[in-house]
């Protein structure tokens, strides 16, 4: 496919023109042939975040979200389109099928992590969302880390730990300043 060597020399056009031929002629393949694609993708991307414009969003919405659909709706039980898929529901959904799988616990982590990350940024002006729903988040990381490999858990031990002390901290805080409250009002 020459889309990432066109889209690299900025031709942009010539780059989207050869990516609709491709689309075009995936969606003719077998079913297992574009699975296998989409997961190959999908590893790649992974691997690779830096790369820009790895999958397009033509791509995306054109190819890769419907085989994704028709694999789990073809094999219910697989939990690698689940991964793939990539909403928090679906990463739930896909460690649900298989405990193991390692890929979906990494992910769903790292979403729960940003999640909680985004409710704290404001601190200590504010606080955006529940810190309670929060407390509940960073515990599923904390389970969720506990089936993930060594040189992957490791990544979030950190993260984890600081999130969990803003979040303590600004639970402390307003437990304060409703006592204080509460005691005024006597």
């Amino acid at each position: 496919m020459e889309y990432l060597p066109l889209r690299e020399r900025g031709l942009r056009k010539d780059a989207f023109r050869h990516l609709g031929r491709f689309i075009t002629a995936a969606r003719n393949w077998s079913f297992a042939r574009r699975c296998d694609l989409v997961n190959r993708l999908m590893h790649i991307q992974r691997e690779r975040p830096s790369v820009r414009d790895m999958i397009p969003t033509p791509l995306l919405r054109e190819l890769i979200v419907p085989t994704l659909d028709e694999w789990t709706a073809h094999e219910p039980a697989n939990p690698v389109p689940w991964r793939w898929r990539g909403g928090t529901d679906d990463l739930r959904h896909a460690v649900a099928l298989d405990p193991n799988e390692w890929i979906a616990r990494a992910e769903l982590a790292s979403r729960l992590l940003g999640e909680v990350g985004y409710a704290v940024h404001e601190l200590p002006h504010g606080y955006i969302g529940s810190p309670f729903e929060d407390t509940k988040k960073l515990d599923e990381v904390e389970s969720l880390l506990a089936g993930l490999p060594a040189t992957e858990a490791i990544t979030f031990g950190r993260p984890l730990t600081a999130l969990r002390e803003k979040v303590r901290s600004y639970m402390a805080l307003i437990g304060t300043a409703t006592q204080r409250s509460t005691d005024g009002e006597r």
